[in-house]
């Protein structure tokens, strides 16, 4: 498990990386309460989806590492087939996770269905 956290964090540094040359097109202020919940002040919904989006990040770092390995379908390859993962609330071994995610999920079908969507929610998806 811990060659894919390593994966995971370098992604996401890359993905910093490019945040820090994108803050000039997506701007938003997040500010947390004392307990530690963002709110995210934004211009447009670009910045708004920024916004949320960096704010989830630096709480659930190794939680959206995991979610991109399940639906990607690459349970197996990263955790071990034996290894299992939390659907819903049943526990699937990771095997069966990926051979269900590999075959449910029709690409094409997503990114036309993403198109069709309004503009302000394309805006929101966009930051």
């Amino acid at each position: 498990m811990g060659k894919a956290m390593l994966v995971a964090a370098a992604g996401v540094a890359l993905l910093w990386g490019g945040a820090a040359q994108a803050k000039y097109r997506y701007a938003a202020t997040i500010t947390r309460t004392t307990h530690g919940v963002p709110h995210i002040v934004a211009q447009d919904w670009r910045g708004a989806g920024y916004g949320v989006g960096y704010a989830y990040a630096q709480d659930n770092l190794c939680m959206i590492a995991e979610e991109f390995a399940t639906v990607a379908g690459e349970r197996s390859l990263h955790f071990g087939p034996k290894g299992s993962a939390t659907l819903g609330f049943q526990s699937v071994d990771n095997l069966s996770s990926d051979l269900f995610f590999r075959s449910a999920i029709d690409l094409p079908k997503l990114r036309r269905g993403a198109a069709a969507q309004g503009a302000a929610a394309l805006a929101l998806t966009a930051g």
